[in-house]
């Protein structure tokens, strides 16, 4: 896909998200851009281009939503380093190299790092701007059930998608 195009979907996401969305719907706070953010990870990997359109474009979002400065930013990173590390030890490429059959595991990992982006995005918030989030509240958050289900439920689906395909689970082991 061109960077071009690339560049003008993500001017209609924040677009969508900032002004049409809370215009038409109401609907003041929504995930379009950290969805498109995810879904540039799971398409093209983490190279230095997808990196450093993903960093600005991570910048200019938190800027046109009022976010704190480099909260977004350093929670897309840290889904990309985790996205590194999840193709480092499990035998997962991004979407455009590997096949189209892995649909379900794409998506598993793409909502992993989701789930990385929402929760660095509220800890790097706690850490470094707003103390009104409590250590307990961050506690009770990673202790809901759902999410811990969620979270061990979906690796578990992608453990046995890379077993059904008889892959191994760690390149170098």
């Amino acid at each position: 896909m061109n960077r071009v195009f690339i560049v003008m979907l993500f001017a209609v996401t924040v677009t969508l998200e900032g002004i049409i969305m809370p215009a038409l719907f109401g609907i003041r706070e929504n995930f379009l851009t950290v969805i498109f953010l995810v879904a540039l990870i799971v398409t093209y990997g983490t190279p230095a281009w997808v990196l450093g359109y993903g960093t600005v474009m991570a910048f200019i979002a938190e800027w046109f939503q009022g976010f704190y400065p480099g909260s977004l930013v350093m929670a897309w990173l840290l889904a990309a380093w985790a996205w590194y590390v999840m193709t480092e030890f499990l035998s997962i490429q991004p979407f455009r190299e590997s096949p189209r059959t892995n649909i379900i595991g794409h998506t598993i990992a793409g909502l992993v790092l989701f789930s990385i982006v929402g929760s660095g995005f509220i800890g790097i918030e706690y850490l470094l701007y707003d103390r009104m989030i409590t250590p307990a509240v961050l506690v009770s958050i990673s202790r809901m059930p759902r999410i811990a289900l969620f979270i061990a439920a979906a690796f578990a689906a992608y453990i046995m998608l890379l077993g059904s395909r008889r892959r191994q689970l760690f390149r170098y082991g």
